[in-house]
């Protein structure tokens, strides 16, 4: 039977619940106690103490802590719920005191805020385990409403409807926890996979609001209730999400790994003998290649387009098969992306026209064409197409532009460095997207 994923007790203390996602953080970085202890500076027995909770760090050590897990304030938001919590039998405590709006303040950039600060703030509770428990007396959703739900999650992150997402993910992401215990183990397995997409989901808004420490946590559950579930194509959907999230988080490398393994152990499991398989297989190659393009890692980068490449050829079409939007369209995008990120500016602009836009199925990949586009015509110093490019990606998807903190900087930039005329475009553009300069 596959491991089950770990889950947050509701019930236990807010102490063992910081404890509970210290260790969390930790493995999922891929960071021993040794390690880490060693870039604190503590002795390993000293974390091992924090992560059971026997121990109480100063807010000193937490800070630290969450710098150099990359947390982003996760860990201090829970240090800070502990120590409103019941007083620990053992270890200090540092009665710091913060406004009730303090937890969104700390951990969400300006995007996030702007785009639905309620919203994330519920969604951020229930990916880091401190949010209320859901009303017992509620009759629980069948399975079959699960699915409905998850896949209109799904379809609203894909069109950049963000904010009707965010409206539902928290009580879902309950929902599927209680839904994973069912005692048929077929039913448990559906819900371990839907579970599965659910995070996945979450994580990916997250990453575009720039929250990339709890999309780390939540890619990690993906990644537990894929392997729950028992499918190999959930593991494989799943480990794409945790190569883009480990990728985020400042680990290229051991995102590129992970996927280079990922898609030989699909490959071994499925022998890609389904249209399923196959989709999976080529998004995760082109997340892996991302990966291997932020390492610098050239060579591997282009192996991995082209295991890409080919699966689009045998998949044949344009297609949104397990929510992956890939086909040889979704290959050329991310051929610019990538000589972006090697800073080839010509290449970039090259490919990014030979991509066929009309097969482009999900508006969120035709918004992240132009995103791109954009930035290379920045660095080319073509700042007037830059903003043309903007301007049509904010046609496309108007929450996307607004959320994203790579159009942020890019709207700054321009307002900053382009010639007047386009400064003052710039800036009007700005002002009708919501975004603030």
């Amino acid at each position: 039977m596959a491991q089950q994923p770990r889950a947050l007790d509701p019930e236990a203390s807010p102490r063992a619940r910081f404890g509970a996602t210290l260790r969390e953080l930790r493995q999922v970085t891929g960071m021993s106690l040794a390690r880490l202890a060693a870039e604190v500076p503590l002795h390993p027995d000293t974390l091992a103490k924090y992560e059971k909770a026997e121990r109480w760090p100063a807010r000193s050590i937490v800070e630290i802590l969450d710098r150099v897990l990359h947390a982003r304030g996760v860990l201090l938001m829970n240090w800070q719920n502990a120590d409103h919590g019941p007083a620990a039998r053992t270890g200090r405590t540092d009665h710091a005191t913060c406004g009730p709006d303090w937890k969104r303040r700390a951990i969400l950039p300006a995007a996030a805020a702007a785009l639905a600060g309620p919203s994330v703030a519920r969604l951020l509770d229930a990916v880091v385990g401190v949010g209320r428990r859901s009303d017992d007396s509620t009759p629980p959703p069948t399975l079959g409403e699960l699915e409905r739900r998850v896949a209109a999650a799904k379809t609203r992150y894909q069109a950049c409807q963000y904010d009707e997402a965010l409206a539902d993910l928290p009580t879902l992401l309950q929902s599927l926890a209680a839904a994973t215990q069912a005692d048929a183990p077929e039913d448990a397995a559906r819900a371990h996979a839907l579970a599965a997409d659910t995070y996945h989901v979450t994580a990916s808004i997250l990453l575009k609001l720039g929250d990339q420490a709890t999309a780390l946590l939540a890619a990690d559950r993906s990644s537990r209730h894929a392997t729950a579930s028992e499918d190999p194509v959930a593991s494989g959907a799943s480990a794409r999400i945790m190569t883009h999230a480990l990728a985020s988080n400042g680990h290229s490398t051991p995102a590129m790994h992970l996927a280079q393994q990922a898609v030989i152990d699909l490959d071994a499991a499925t022998r890609l003998a389904t249209p399923d398989a196959v989709a999976v297989y080529g998004a995760l190659a082109l997340r892996g290649a991302v990966a291997a393009a932020r390492s610098g890692v050239k060579e591997s980068a282009e192996g991995l387009l082209e295991q890409a490449a080919r699966a689009a050829t045998r998949l044949g079409q344009e297609g949104n098969t397990r929510w992956t939007g890939f086909g040889p369209a979704n290959v050329g995008l991310h051929r610019v992306n990538i000589a972006l990120t090697f800073g080839d500016v010509g290449n970039a602009i090259r490919f990014a026209r030979l991509v066929r836009q009309d097969r482009l199925l999900l508006a969120e990949r035709k918004v992240s064409l132009f995103l791109d586009v954009a930035q290379a015509y920045t660095l080319w110093g073509r700042h007037d197409a830059a903003l043309t490019a903007l301007r049509t990606a904010s046609r496309i998807a108007p929450q996307e532009v607004r959320s994203r903190p790579t159009v942020h900087r890019l709207v700054l930039d321009l307002c900053a460095h382009a010639p007047t005329s386009v400064r003052t475009r710039a800036t009007e553009f700005a002002s009708a997207a919501g975004i603030s300069t």
